[in-house]
């Protein structure tokens, strides 16, 4: 009996097996395609700034964690570029084709983070950001390419980490503007 099923089996999948075998599509005579060459390979980051919003004058703590923001974001935005292949030299932009002079713009409201923790969901305590990143062609001085986002931080575990959103959101608005420049081909 089982020798039956088996062979009734192996008898149903062997037509299958070979028609999916066969059925794979061929590609011949076709040249592969030409990578798009892009119109930009440099960047320099220009300028990086980082605006508190809140309605009230900013505390020690909260001019402490700006100037740790402000930091850790130019190697954020440098990473964003070089992981989709631009080249990154320090110093001032030269003027050259090819070059791109990028500058960002965040402005943001870190909220209260305890209210969040206790009513985030509700809206309260919430934290807010905006930014702009725009690349500005080196040799020509026209701008080539602008992001823009915003972004609330309403909750997270104990009222969420605001200053890694912040940090997160411009990674990705300079990852994305990078993409955007990446694929404008010549």
């Amino acid at each position: 009996m089982f020798s039956t099923i088996v062979r009734r089996v192996a008898s149903g999948l062997l037509p299958a097996i070979l028609v999916a075998c066969g059925s794979a599509p061929t590609h011949q005579g076709e040249a592969p395609a030409k990578p798009v060459d892009r119109l930009y390979t440099i960047a320099y980051v220009s300028s990086i700034t980082t605006t508190i919003t809140d309605d009230d004058a900013p505390d020690e703590k909260r001019l402490t964690d700006k100037k740790e923001l402000d930091g850790k974001l130019p190697a954020l935005v440098r990473s964003g570029f070089e992981d989709n292949g631009f080249a990154m030299p320090s110093g001032a932009a030269e003027k050259k084709a090819g070059a791109v002079v990028v500058t960002v713009d965040v402005k943001y409201n870190p909220g209260n983070r305890s209210l969040r923790w206790l009513a985030g969901p509700f809206g309260a305590g919430k934290g807010t950001m905006e930014g702009r990143i725009e690349a500005v062609d080196a040799l020509t001085g026209t701008v080539v390419a602008t992001r823009t986002d915003t972004d609330t931080v309403r909750m997270g575990a104990f009222g969420g980490d605001f200053y890694g959103e912040v940090e997160d959101f411009v990674e990705g608005l300079a990852e994305d503007l990078a993409q955007d420049l990446s694929e404008t081909g010549k």
